[in-house]
């Protein structure tokens, strides 16, 4: 008999914050914060990088892939096994 055991886990990777100037982005000006995170959330792969991370990244989605790691948290870790 052959058992296969399988793990499933959710890693939360927590990045350094990114210094954000509103007033570089003409599609913020104006709103309220709640709008301007609203926008954000929804936009930021299409949002033109900020200038601390524009030599390596075109879009402000993919700034925090490098920013220094603060903290990593696994959850929800699971086990199966199967048996063939």
């Amino acid at each position: 008999m052959l058992v296969r055991i399988c793990q499933s886990q959710n890693l939360w990777l927590t990045r350094e914050s990114i210094d954000l100037n509103i007033e570089d982005y003409d599609e913020l000006k104006g709103l309220s914060e709640q709008e301007t995170n609203d926008y954000i959330s929804a936009n930021a792969r299409n949002m033109n990088a900020p200038s601390q991370c524009s030599d390596n990244y075109e879009t402000l989605g993919e700034c925090p892939e490098d920013m220094d790691l603060i903290r990593d948290k696994e959850t929800d870790c699971e086990s199966h096994i199967y048996f063939e």
